[in-house]
């Protein structure tokens, strides 16, 4: 029941409560607001999950050694800002959701350009 979107798939359902051992799903990754120092980093995901994202300007991307946001609060339309970039520099990030019973996923890697001086 319900209706298809555009790729003739049924819309994902969203629970409160998840005792499952399901994986977050990640989509739609995104950037938005970019700026000289600054940018929004935006994501889907198909069950309430937490938003953590790892960024760097050095490629490729190891976890272990890059800068971590999170915010732990529990959605499934994902917005972590960033400030403090370098300016008109490539970054790479990934991200990460974790559901209320542990269950995580990691998105592949992406990158931005912070916009250059003027």
């Amino acid at each position: 029941y319900g209706t298809l979107n555009s790729l003739g798939a049924r819309p994902p359902s969203y629970s409160l409560i998840d005792s499952s051992t399901t994986t977050p799903l990640i989509f739609r990754v995104g950037v938005r607001n970019i700026a000289l120092s600054s940018i929004d980093i935006t994501w889907r995901t198909d069950k309430l999950s937490d938003s953590t994202i790892y960024y760097s300007s050095t490629y490729p991307l190891k976890i272990d050694k890059a800068t971590k946001r999170t915010s732990l609060s529990l959605t499934t339309s994902h917005v972590i800002s960033i400030s403090g970039l370098s300016s008109g520099t490539l970054h790479h990030f990934v991200v990460v959701s974790k559901d209320p019973s542990g269950n995580f996923a990691t998105s592949s890697a992406y990158s931005f350009n912070t916009l250059p001086p003027k």
